[in-house]
């Protein structure tokens, strides 16, 4: 396994401050602390896909729910195009969960990419080769919730306050289980199949500065072709001009010696 837990700064405050837990909730991503995020994130992910027979399975664990039914949760820790972002992130370099907290229920969804679910079991319960990444809410294993919903890409959800765990079974199947904390019994449980490493179908993600790097060694490569030309003609114009100028050179001192030894006759 390759974990990844995505968290910001502690900042205390007395509404939602507690004994258990340094407050993560509910706060605003500058620009700034985001792309600083995603820089960290980004290298990580491209490390352990370097190293995916090591690391066959990539989890990324956060407080910041990406999929979630309520509305109003979802769009208040990231915004639209920050969800895009990482959603790209995580189809390029294959994540294959996404766990988060910060809210009091469980919901899991099906594999699901910029709003599209990804689904090949009506079931819900395996996946085979999934082609996205899974998303998963567990955060409610203090007490129950109070309300629940769910949405078009809600694959399962619960109230009764509960806990997962992650069972890897080699390098080709995994299996997520939900608890419920009263009665120790799985409520929810997804296995997931793997057949190859190869990674998600790329459906419209680019590995980040591709481009830009080529076109960085390709104008690397014509400029040093141009400069390597001029040093040729700068170093053969000096070599001609030094020729000419010994040339000139041995012809005056010929003119001299003949005009020496006529000197010589005449006396």
């Amino acid at each position: 396994f390759f974990f990844l837990m995505i968290r910001r700064p502690p900042r205390s405050t007395q509404s939602r401050s507690s004994a258990a837990s340094d407050v993560y909730k509910r706060q605003v991503l500058s620009d700034t602390l985001y792309a600083r995020i995603v820089y960290w994130l980004r290298f990580d992910l491209y490390r352990a896909n370097m190293q995916r027979t090591k690391y066959p399975w990539i989890v990324v664990l956060s407080n910041q729910p990406i999929y979630f039914s309520d509305d109003f949760y979802e769009r208040y820790y990231f915004t639209r195009q920050q969800r895009i972002q990482l959603q790209k992130l995580f189809q390029g370099y294959t994540v294959d969960l996404y766990i988060a907290g910060g809210i009091s229920q469980y919901e899991r969804t099906y594999p699901i990419y910029k709003d599209v679910v990804r689904n090949n079991d009506p079931s819900g319960k395996t996946f085979s080769n999934p082609k996205s990444t899974i998303y998963i809410t567990e955060s409610n294993s203090g007490q129950d919730a109070q309300s629940a919903s769910n949405s078009y890409f809600t694959c399962r959800y619960d109230m009764a306050a509960g806990f997962g765990m992650i069972v890897g079974r080699g390098s080709h199947s995994l299996t997520y289980q939900h608890y419920d904390s009263k009665f120790s019994k799985i409520i929810d449980e997804v296995e997931i199949y793997k057949s190859n490493l190869n990674g998600f179908p790329n459906f419209d993600y680019q590995p980040p500065n591709n481009n830009n790097s080529n076109f960085f060694w390709i104008f690397f490569g014509i400029l040093l072709v141009i400069i390597t030309i001029i040093v040729i003609v700068v170093i053969y114009k000096k070599r001609k001009q030094s020729a000419q100028k010994y040339s000139n050179a041995s012809g005056n001192l010929e003119d001299v010696q003949v005009v020496y030894h006529l000197s010589l006759i005449h006396i």
